[in-house]
């Protein structure tokens, strides 16, 4: 498996409010903007899946702490790092 960016996704998510609010305010309200960061491990047409966290041994890789995100709620994808090779560390 190979890890070659490591990105910043903002995008956006729903809201919702169990309160009691005049109608002119809660038209103010607003959905929430949400920052990711992880390992592009997937981009489609419909879905951008990313984790942080893998682990390498003798039945191959696995990741763990994955995000799947639409691609139309995503507003920015960021690349902060970006390899020119694939992560493979032994000690």
């Amino acid at each position: 498996m190979k890890f070659k960016k490591f990105v910043l996704i903002t995008w956006e998510d729903i809201c919702s409010f169990n309160d009691w609010k005049n109608v002119d305010a809660a038209k103010k309200d607003n959905v929430a903007i949400c920052y990711s960061t992880g390992f592009i491990i997937e981009k489609n047409k419909k879905n951008t899946i990313i984790c942080s966290d893998w682990s390498t041994d003798n039945d191959g890789t696995e990741v763990g702490n994955r995000n799947v995100i639409p691609n139309s709620v995503i507003k920015k994808v960021e690349v902060l790092y970006e390899s020119k090779w694939s992560f493979k560390w032994k000690w």
